[in-house]
Order: structure tokens, then C-alpha cells, then sequence
């Protein structure tokens, strides 16, 4: 299975240049190991986060203004209220964040859409933003950048499916993630004008489904880019010839 997802180790092939003289070699990976690894980062850190909150900072991290118990820390309490969490999240979303501008570009060089272009590059930045400024450091910021997130995360798909290939699974996701997302709202009303106990934790696993549905409809770019390889090369040379 990890060798379907991640491909073969980079390869190391011969490289023809114009100059039938001059050999060189070329270091080929597939974007498929790109597109696995962007996708486990956020994902092991997610977990991770939520884990370390558990073990550690379980009062704190599941406590609201309400004092009623609850059994699940919220996305925002789990990855930017408690350290290392804060830092492990923020690696590993700043580690990832580059490659998904370029995948935002490789579906708008395909499918030559602005819209979801402009959408997706909103989706990613947003979600730096609430991720380098955590909700004790600026709630209003956060807040908006979450919103933001969400919003543009749903257009997003919603017009992804309408313009790219169809795909069922990601129609799965796009209606698990809108659904999670509307009851996520609902609970975190019903937190907050009634101070049930365990109403905070069904709102916490409605963020957790939103994040993980947002996860897996962009991995579907490990199957729509599987053609792609990566090709680091010597720039002196035009032309390159390998075998993927």
C-alpha cells in the first residue's frame, strides 16, 4: 500500500542533451509521493495535536466559559492554545502550504478556471492565517480567517465538481464536509445558550469531520495528477529524455 501511495524512490536515469558529448543525470519523483506527503503532514499533526491535548491538557483544553464537562478539545484549542501543539501544527501547515499553491495552479493550467483558482489560493492562505495566529492570540483575526476558510474550502469544491472531473468520492466529501460544518454551527449555538454537557464535543467532532473531509477531497490529486512526475535537472540543457 505505501509503495502505491508514495511510488518508487526517486530514480536516477539517464539524462540526453543536446550535446550528444555531454551525459548528465536527472532525479525523477513522482507527484504522487508529493501529493501523499503534503496531505500525512497536516494529518499525523492533526492527530498529534488533538492526542497531546488529551493527554496533557485535558482540563483545559475541553473547558468553556459554560464549566460544564466535555470529553474533546475543539480544532482551535488542540493546535494553537498549548504548546508543542502550536508548533507542530504550524510546521507542518507551513511545510505543506507551498505545494498546494502549486497544485491550485496545475488544476487552473488544466482546466483553466480563475474562479477556483482564486478560491483555493483564498482556502490556503486563510488557513495560515488562523494557523501562525491562534484564537487566545487574536480571536477576531482567527475567527475571520476560520470563516474564511470554510467559505471559500466549500465554493471550492462545490465549483470543482461543476469544472473538473466528476468523481464520487468527492462528492462524498463535499457533502460530509458541508454537513459537519452546518452542524458544527448548530452545536456551537446550542454550547452556547444552553451550557449542555457534551454539546461542546459534538461541536469539537463536527471540526475535526469538516478538516478531514477538506483533507481527503484535495488528496484526490494523488489520481488526477498520477501522470505527473517531478524532474530536477541541469537547466543548461533543453531537452531531457526519460522513461516514467
Amino acid at each position: 500500500m505505501w509503495k502505491r501511495w508514495f511510488g518508487s524512490s526517486y530514480r536516477v536515469q539517464p539524462y540526453r542533451s543536446l550535446n550528444d558529448n555531454i551525459a548528465d543525470n536527472v532525479i525523477v519523483l513522482p507527484f504522487t509521493s508529493i501529493v501523499v506527503t503534503i496531505v500525512l503532514l497536516p494529518l499525523m499533526a492533526f492527530f498529534l495535536c488533538v492526542f497531546w491535548s488529551l493527554v496533557f491538557d485535558f482540563e483545559t483544553s475541553t473547558s468553556t466559559h459554560c464549566g460544564v464537562r466535555n470529553f474533546l478539545p475543539s480544532i482551535s484549542a488542540a493546535i494553537g492554545a498549548f504548546s508543542p501543539q502550536k508548533y507542530i501544527w504550524r510546521l507542518a501547515i507551513g511545510l505543506h502550504s507551498m505545494a498546494r499553491y502549486v497544485i491550485a495552479y496545475m488544476y487552473y493550467n488544466r482546466f483553466d478556471s480563475k474562479l477556483v483558482f482564486t478560491l483555493n489560493v483564498t482556502e490556503i492562505t486563510a488557513l495560515l492565517g488562523l494557523t501562525y495566529v491562534s484564537s487566545t492570540e487574536n480571536f477576531s483575526f482567527h475567527s475571520k480567517a476560520f470563516v474564511t476558510f470554510l467559505l471559500t474550502a466549500f465554493m471550492g469544491m462545490v465549483l470543482h465538481l461543476i469544472k473538473y472531473k466528476r468523481s464520487k468520492f468527492k462528492k462524498y466529501m463535499t457533502i460530509l464536509n458541508v454537513s459537519a460544518a452546518l452542524l458544527a454551527v448548530y452545536f456551537y449555538l446550542r454550547h452556547n445558550n444552553y451550557c449542555e454537557t457534551g454539546v461542546y464535543t459534538l461541536f469539537a467532532i463536527c471540526e475535526y469531520l469538516v478538516v478531514l473531509s477538506n483533507m481527503l477531497f484535495h488528496f484526490q490529486a494523488y489520481y488526477d495528477f498520477n501522470q505527473i512526475v517531478i524532474a530536477i535537472t541541469d537547466r543548461r540543457y533543453h531537452s531531457i529524455n526519460y522513461a516514467v
